[in-house]
């Protein structure tokens, strides 16, 4: 009897532990798919703002490709049939982004786009799991592609509330208190050049991506 219980125990950690996994790789997949909706809106605002810039185009290319494969492993892990279906509703905005960017990119184009990559962000936020801890790092790509875009959604126009910068840059410095100095040195740097009185974006950009490339997506 005690054997039994003992391999009934263990069956139930086992299955505790796979079941946990699997919700913590749907929730990564999840933030995946907030951070490229979020990505692509701020790339193609800065291609509407830098149009002879085939690097741009490039880029958002392979964060298409990044999002197809984390609505893959979302689809594969999603805990129950409704979440499937938000998912599949969802990938309603992804195919509207995909069709959308090779066209030329005009403010009323580049309206429509921010759209779509908002209600992605929105129903991708909705169905992630709130009782499992997102890993900093991504956390912080997810920050970082935000305020880069409400950065530039202001500087061209897009959005008059600076209020929503704010409070993106305020999340960003608790964050990178978790991170090892140098992120945190990094950031104080970058912090300064990121806000609604300077109009630099090219510098940004490139400020953004070492920072990015620093912390590394695990």
């Amino acid at each position: 009897m005690g054997l039994f219980k003992k391999i009934i125990a263990s069956l139930l950690l086992w299955s505790s532990s796979t079941l946990f996994a699997s919700v913590q790789e749907f929730a990564i997949a999840v933030t995946q798919i907030e951070y490229a909706s979020q990505k692509i809106a701020a790339d193609a605002l800065y291609l509407h703002y830098y149009s002879h810039n085939p690097l741009i185009s490039k880029e958002i290319e392979k964060t298409i490709q990044s999002l197809e494969k984390a609505f893959r492993q979302a689809a594969i892990n999603a805990p129950d049939d409704n979440t499937k279906n938000v998912l599949e509703y969802l990938s309603f905005s992804k195919d509207k982004i995909k069709s959308s960017l090779p066209k030329s990119l005009t403010k009323e184009h580049m309206t429509q786009i921010l759209d779509y990559c908002n209600g992605l962000q929105e129903g991708a936020e909705s169905i992630l799991p709130k009782t499992i801890e997102i890993p900093g790092n991504w956390q912080m790509h997810l920050y970082l592609a935000t305020a880069f875009r409400q950065y530039l959604e202001y500087h061209l126009g897009f959005d008059s509330d600076t209020g929503k910068l704010s409070r993106t840059l305020y999340k960003i410095d608790m964050l990178s208190l978790k991170m090892d100095n140098s992120v945190q040195n990094l950031w104080k740097n970058y912090r300064l050049l990121i806000n609604t009185q300077t109009k630099i974006p090219t510098i940004i950009s490139y400020a953004l991506y070492d920072l990015e490339e620093r912390l590394g997506k695990k």
